[in-house]
């Protein structure tokens, strides 16, 4: 009797007002709000001119329920936007680093680390009221606070810290890492490297002269590398590309392994969805669960029909007969730059518009349709 009285009391003094946990603190950590002078060149001025694509970072300030919160998060959604007033007014303040709030405060677990760098991105790749505020930063300016399924977001425009390049090298018999795919001695190279950095001035296509003459393995992709960030290159290599302008191009270097040619492309990632039905490389009566080459090219031509003509939905049809890379979500594939994917899939990817969908094309084994997302 004793003992069940006992328990019922207990009960009843955790379950009243006086001992219930109290409220989380939204402000738990950061520094105080008090004293603070702010810096007016982080105040939001909207450019003249919106860019095409803009570097940026931001801070997180996620809340119990928000999507891909962390389950230890027990602010609310009140709390939160108050915590992201207070980081706002402490990313806008004399003698503040952006990036060390981001990488002590922020809940987004993937960015913080690197100081809350989202990159360079451009149209279409980040959510609509974020990019509304993003794009309308000058550098280092800071947005007011933006509310997103993952929570509030303070973001602030700098300095690009990724570049796009590409490259051609010309090089001879003799040099220390190329071999020249076409016989030549050194006056030879350097004459036709002088020769093909007019013919880019004048115009003609990087990636065409790349194909043609450039003797480094990536000739085949138009000469392109993959996106990079500060200080994952060789040094003097990006003393070159931080000091061309997007869209500039190199004089003619010399090096031990050629003549080379550097031009600085804009970042730019896209995002598609992609159809792809495979087929057996050589016919084989044993093999019967494959397709043949002339059967995938007529489920192929049959999909594009009813994409183009009868405008059904892309993502749908792919789920249900894609056999490549994001079938499960509607064959969506995760952002991408030049050089990071097949390049025959590149080349289509990059030429479609958003929204336009591509013709059917062969792509070592797969037939495939695209559709540009973003």
């Amino acid at each position: 009797m004793r003992t069940w009285f006992l328990s019922l009391l207990f009960a009843a003094v955790l379950s009243s007002p006086c001992c219930s946990p109290p409220p989380a603190d939204p402000f738990d950590g950061l520094p105080a709000g008090e004293g603070l002078t702010e810096n007016p060149a982080r105040r939001p001025q909207r450019p003249a001119k919106e860019p095409e694509t803009v570097a940026i970072s931001h801070i997180q300030v996620s809340y119990r329920g928000a999507v891909e919160a962390w389950k230890k998060i027990e602010i609310t959604h009140e709390q939160a936007r108050l915590r992201a007033g207070r980081l706002l007014k402490l990313a806008r303040s004399k003698g503040q680093e952006f990036a060390d709030l981001a990488r002590r405060f922020s809940n987004d677990a993937q960015t913080s680390d690197k100081g809350g760098s989202l990159g360079v991105v451009g149209r279409g790749e980040l959510h609509p009221d974020l990019e509304r505020a993003a794009f309308g930063l000058g550098l280092g300016q800071v947005a007011d606070v933006v509310e997103t399924p993952q929570g509030f977001q303070i973001v602030m425009r700098h300095e690009p810290d990724e570049a796009q390049t590409s490259e051609i090298v010309i090089s001879y018999t003799g040099t220390e890492r190329y071999t020249p795919r076409t016989p030549r001695t050194r006056d030879e190279a350097a004459a036709l490297s002088h020769k093909i950095r007019a013919r880019l001035a004048a115009g003609v296509d990087f990636a065409d002269l790349a194909v043609e003459y450039s003797d480094l393995p990536n000739y085949s992709q138009g000469g392109f590398y993959p996106i990079f960030s500060k200080g994952t290159r060789n040094p003097k290599f990006e003393d070159i590309v931080w000091n061309l302008p997007v869209e500039g191009l190199s004089d003619v270097i010399e090096t031990g392994t050629g003549f080379h040619i550097v031009g600085r492309r804009p970042v730019r990632r896209i995002q598609v969805r992609v159809i792809s039905i495979g087929y057996r490389e050589k016919e084989s009566v044993d093999d019967d669960a494959d397709r043949s080459r002339i059967e995938a090219r007529a489920l192929a031509d049959n999909l594009h029909k009813r994409l183009v003509d009868d405008k059904d939905d892309f993502a749908a049809l792919a789920s249900k007969f894609s056999e490549g890379v994001g079938n499960e979500k509607g064959g969506l594939v995760p952002p991408f730059g030049r050089a990071e994917i097949p390049h025959p899939v590149e080349q289509v990817a990059f030429s479609l518009a958003p929204g336009e969908i591509s013709g059917v094309f062969d792509a070592t084994g797969q037939f495939q349709i695209v559709k540009r997302i973003r």
